[in-house]
């Protein structure tokens, strides 16, 4: 084989499983109201006290409510993803875990890459959340006080003054993060709990003050002034305050019973989370005229404004409670996927060092917890959570391929790893694939294609399609564009939903074989296949700005991957120098039939 097919091998190899799925140097002592919990923790916090009050007034007006039940019922199928593979395979890692073992080194790569980029943002982002909500309560001196003695920083991107208050938050995180999981689980309990505490107080409040013409008002827009692509806008931008469930999933390798626990806390966090989103979302609608609401500090001007001053320190307080909650789950995240990676040999070995009385990735843990106060030193929220939403959307699309994919894949007549295999071997494997029903055992077409071929163009397919019904309804016709027929935007709406209904129709003519024995997504395929379509269609409505950022970000990553992770994988060493040290992150029953290494 020539060397330009072995390093295409390499590069679409995937991970080898490990003997005992379950083993692992973490502490397993989490149960499911923890869980829950650190769920409901990373979610509830700057969303709904900050980004609220922006979403209302710029996108969405009262509108806001769908943006969370839209963004909720969303993020509810992407969790039903997530939560097969963390039942399965209760590993660290979560998107990144998943990819590697179900399509590739590369893809796990770029999606662990992603990971990263998507927690330290979350993390920053949260953080400045919690400077702004502390400022509030002395009446932003110390941002005044930062401007007058520094002067306003004027690079777009960063923000206007540095924040100190931000970074000195982060570190305190890190520190608690770093003590140990325990640590970690009680000072997340006491700051949710309480968070939530004064949430019911402010909604409650929110309700008894209503000013229902807010909602129905002609001179106001009514309940949708900036329409229904309004409305998408704002779910695509709110997706971000969702992204905490993922900390349950990075969190199974610490999970007593993470087969049961895993999908039982995912699924009641983001339902309990959704919840209390779209109540808050009408609480403040209601209170306030979207047109007249605080962009910056939402709840305490509009109770202010109400008379209510005793309930801005009430919200102040929940707010504080709830983004500490939120930035330490997302530290706690954060070096359990770099842990994960490392492990594998895909980044710097040191990272997957973990320290052995707090039995935590310490190395990484303290490390890429500077780099994420950093940046909430010096870039701006909305910089943050824009760039967020790019790397967080990406990820979710490929665990919703991946859970179609393993599905469908027939597990290996063993268990031996990609390299162990002999050439006939392998080619045995590659001519294996998804097997049709018996109604469509006889077509001539389907039968005389691979099967993992025609998977794979019906996810691509749907892909495509979702991507232009996603530019018919940003730009609302191709009319307005190109300055063609409005005929046209019919025939392509038309072809774009067959292509999306055929696509789906070829993927269930294929027989279901690779069913995990704990939870299963239900629905196959259809249930992944919205989630892709719906995040597809999200990642369409943010800006030109933030894909170039991502582009930046992705390129520094497959850069430290081709000069470093290809090489010392530990995919690339014979198992007699695997044996040593680090913990083998993967619990699949099956190995790729498509890209096995010669």
């Amino acid at each position: 084989m020539s060397c330009c097919e072995t390093f295409c091998a390499k590069l679409c190899r995937r991970k080898t499983p490990p003997k005992d799925p379950l083993e692992t140097p973490l502490k397993r002592c989490l149960n499911i109201f923890d869980l829950c919990l650190l769920g409901i923790g990373d979610m509830i916090g700057a969303g709904v006290f900050i980004l609220s009050g922006f979403i209302a007034r710029e996108k969405a007006g009262p509108g806001i409510v769908l943006c969370y039940l839209f963004a909720g019922a969303a993020m509810l199928l992407s969790s039903l993803c997530y939560a097969e593979f963390g039942a399965r395979m209760p590993k660290a890692g979560s998107a990144y875990t998943y990819t590697y073992l179900t399509i590739g080194e590369i893809y796990g790569f770029v999606i662990g890459w992603n990971v990263i980029l998507e927690r330290m943002l979350s993390g920053a982002a949260v953080a400045r959340g919690w400077s702004s909500m502390f400022d509030a309560m002395f009446d932003d001196v110390i941002r005044n006080v930062t401007l007058q003695f520094m002067g306003p920083i004027d690079v777009r991107g960063l923000s206007s003054y540095p924040d100190f208050v931000a970074f000195a938050a982060t570190i305190v995180a890190v520190i608690i993060v770093g003590v140990g999981v325990l640590c970690l689980n009680n000072a997340n309990m006491l700051f949710t709990v309480s968070n939530l505490l004064a949430l019911c107080i402010i909604i409650a409040l929110g309700f008894w003050k209503a000013d229902w013409d807010n909602w129905s008002s002609e001179a106001l827009g009514g309940f949708l002034p900036y329409g229904w692509q309004g409305v998408v806008a704002g779910t695509a931008t709110l997706f971000y305050t969702f992204v905490g469930f993922e900390s349950i999933t990075n969190a199974a390798e610490e999970a007593s019973d993470p087969a049961t626990q895993i999908p039982i806390a995912t699924i009641a966090a983001i339902l309990f989370t959704t919840i209390i989103y779209m109540c808050s979302g009408a609480a403040l609608t209601l209170m306030v005229p979207f047109n007249a609401i605080d962009v910056a500090m939402p709840f305490p001007a509009a109770f202010r404004d109400l008379g209510l001053h005793w309930v801005v320190y009430v919200v102040a307080i929940g707010a504080l409670f709830g983004i500490t909650a939120s930035m330490l789950t997302d530290l706690f995240a954060l070096p359990r996927n770099v842990y994960a990676m490392a492990s594998d040999g895909l980044f710097f070995r040191c990272f997957a060092h973990v320290h052995p009385q707090t039995q935590t990735p310490l190395v990484a843990t303290v490390t890429f917890g500077l780099l994420t106060a950093v940046l909430a030193l010096l870039i701006d929220y909305q910089e943050l959570v824009e760039l967020l939403s790019v790397g967080t959307l990406t990820n979710f699309t490929t665990v919703a391929i991946c859970v179609i994919v393993n599905r469908y894949r027939p597990p290996d007549h063993d268990g031996r790893r990609n390299g162990e295999r002999s050439l006939d071997e392998s080619e045995n494997d590659h001519r294996r694939g998804p097997i049709l029903k018996g109604d469509f055992a006889d077509n001539r077409l389907l039968a005389s294609i691979h099967g993992s071929i025609v998977i794979y163009a019906s996810l691509a397919a749907i892909i495509i399609c979702t991507v232009v019904l996603a530019l018919l309804l940003k730009y609302n016709t191709f009319y307005d564009i190109y300055g063609t027929d409005k005929i046209w935007v019919m025939v392509v709406l038309f072809l774009s939903m067959l292509g999306i209904f055929t696509a789906l129709f070829y993927i269930s003519a294929y027989e279901e074989v690779n069913e995990p024995k704990t939870f299963s997504v239900p629905l196959l395929p259809h249930t992944p296949a919205v989630s892709i379509i719906i995040n597809v269609a999200l990642l369409v409505q943010l800006p030109q700005v933030a894909w170039i950022r991502y582009g930046i970000w992705l390129v520094l990553g497959l850069i430290i991957y081709l000069l470093y992770g290809v090489h010392h994988s530990y995919e690339n060493k014979p198992l007699a120098e695997e044996s040593h040290s680090l913990v083998s992150y993967s619990a699949l029953e099956s190995n790729d039939e498509l890209c096995n290494e010669p």
